[in-house]
């Protein structure tokens, strides 16, 4: 299953916020908010496809080493990681959804907060897929692994147009984004996951994601620290544009965010 297909995901989920805000995290207008999530995300989608229609990988490169540089972290092809990194995302983005679901099911808070994280974390990612797809189509990369010879493993990514949409990383993007909205949201509301546990866990599977897209060969480390930038600022900007009043400052959230992105900057050193 394709990252962009969360977000259609999360659009569908979003449906179910509702008027009551008390208890929320975030304050949101679910028309204009969903509206803005549906465009967004729309204008990804468009460019993605656009991208691949128009796009085409050199022959050689097909055929043999080409078009990058064994620096940066380049890693040949890696299947397993692959397919690793794309079960990280997939728990980051849902992780974003459990302090909201947690104090929902405890009891002590209204249902809306969930409906509310839904609909931030819609726009979150639909905002974030946008940017990503604009720095694709207009910043080509080769993929780090057609620096090595074909694998028996790679060859249909090899000649995917996708070959050459290295920068940024679409995964390590959309883990952030939706990992910064989840620490905003267990940081904000008292909840029975508490607000570190969550903000540790959900930017060690966004960083885990970046990590096992280096690993897989897909992306470069310049690649991954870009898409963990474009999606913590993303989603911090969501959070603290929809703070409740008295809510605004969320300062435990904003200093995991901020020690997340050291780790990310660490990882360059790393590789």
């Amino acid at each position: 299953m394709r990252v962009r297909s969360f977000a259609i995901l999360l659009l569908c989920l979003s449906i179910t916020a509702s008027a009551a805000k008390a208890d929320s995290s975030f304050d949101t207008k679910p028309a204009l908010d969903l509206g803005v999530a549906t465009g967004a995300a729309g204008m990804g989608a468009a460019l993605s496809l656009l991208r691949m229609a128009t796009r085409e990988v050199p022959a050689e490169c097909v055929r043999g080493p080409c078009g990058s540089s064994r620096s940066d972290g380049a890693r040949p092809y890696n299947a397993t990681w692959n397919a690793l990194s794309y079960g990280t995302v997939s728990l980051a983005i849902a992780g974003g959804f459990a302090p909201s679901s947690a104090r929902a099911a405890s009891g002590e808070y209204g249902a809306s907060g969930l409906g509310d994280a839904s609909t931030m974390m819609a726009q979150a990612i639909g905002v974030t897929y946008a940017l990503t797809e604009i720095v694709k189509t207009a910043a080509p990369r080769p993929r780090p692994f057609l620096a090595w010879p074909p694998a028996g493993d790679d060859t249909s990514a090899r000649s995917s147009p996708d070959a050459v949409a290295s920068y940024l990383s679409g995964h390590t993007s959309f883990a952030f984004a939706a990992a910064s909205v989840g620490t905003f949201d267990a940081c904000r509301a008292p909840g029975p996951l508490g607000c570190m546990g969550p903000a540790i866990g959900l930017h060690a599977l966004a960083t885990a994601t970046a990590a096992g897209r280096v690993l897989a060969g897909k992306h470069h480390v310049s690649d991954v620290i870009a898409g963990a930038g474009i999606g913590a600022a993303v989603g911090t900007a969501v959070s603290m544009l929809h703070a409740p009043a008295g809510r605004e400052q969320g300062v435990d959230g904003g200093r995991a965010i901020a020690a997340s992105q050291g780790m990310m900057l660490s990882m360059m050193f790393l590789w």
